[in-house]
């Protein structure tokens, strides 16, 4: 596979939303609900183990929709929280989605930062992949965008909710035990 590097930007100054390209995107973002959700099933079980809430656990994964920085955070959590090192973890672990939005700000450019910075939210490692790939095969559409960024999202927020209702009590010693970093408070 011949890979090419571009020097010039293709800011769209007329940037697209379309309704086919949403529903494109949905549909094949459709693995990623499964590719997702599987080990979403994980982090419910281990927010249960771990003595979250139901509303809780799932608000987590609502609102913070990565799954190394739940995983990371997770493996930090104590009371009281140490808040500095949690926004650390999940600082470093959100990182590389600054180079994947500077990207695809050669195609989405145009929009009004306050329409497609929410968009962001949904992007995962997959969804920009594909959402790239489209792009160069049938130009810009932030349907798309959206569209397979919410796919992938909904697995990863129902997986959550699943996994924590399984009928499973585990133990706070059965979840995995990650080495300990003191850092200041």
């Amino acid at each position: 596979m011949a890979m090419t590097i571009r020097t010039e930007l293709a800011i769209s100054s007329s940037p697209a939303f379309t309704t086919p390209a949403f529903r494109r995107g949905l549909i094949a973002g459709l693995p990623l609900m499964a590719a997702y959700g599987v080990p979403a099933i994980v982090m419910g079980v281990a927010y249960k183990g771990a003595g979250f809430d139901f509303l809780p656990a799932v608000g987590f994964s609502l609102f913070c929709y990565a799954s190394t920085a739940q995983a990371v955070t997770l493996g930090l959590w104590a009371m009281p929280p140490p808040f500095i090192a949690l926004a650390l973890a999940s600082l470093t672990t959100y990182a590389r989605y600054l180079v994947m939005g500077a990207h695809l700000h050669q195609y989405y450019g145009g929009f009004r930062k306050l329409m497609v910075m929410p968009m962001f939210f949904f992007l995962s490692d997959a969804s920009w992949m594909m959402t790239a790939a489209e792009a160069e095969r049938d130009g810009p559409d932030a349907g798309y965008l959206l569209g397979s960024g919410l796919a992938g999202w909904f697995g990863w927020v129902a997986g959550t909710a699943f996994g924590y209702l399984l009928p499973l009590q585990p133990s706070p010693r059965s979840l995995p035990q990650l080495p300990s970093c003191p850092l200041p408070s």
